[in-house]
């Protein structure tokens, strides 16, 4: 949550200071970005599919366990890789 807050104020300061100008720009495509699409179907069948997307990369969402993230170290060095 340490990591996401560092995020948040990032891109808050890089949008105050005019780098990024839409949701074209680098700095904001390169997150990690969940769109929910309620009009398609997912791999299961159910309602509505969620996206995950990075730059110009989509991942449909397939229900994988992602192990524990709090428990995950972020540093300045991991959050650049």
């Amino acid at each position: 949550q340490v990591h996401q807050r560092d995020v948040t104020d990032e891109l808050v300061t890089l949008y105050k200071q005019k780098k990024i100008t839409g949701a074209e720009s680098f700095d904001w495509l390169k997150q990690a970005r969940f769109y929910f699409r309620p009009d398609e179907q997912d791999h299961m069948e159910t309602d509505g599919q969620c996206a995950i997307c990075v730059a110009d990369v989509e991942f449909e969402y397939q229900h994988e366990y992602l192990g524990v993230k709090e428990r995950l170290v972020i540093t300045p060095l991991t959050d650049r890789c």
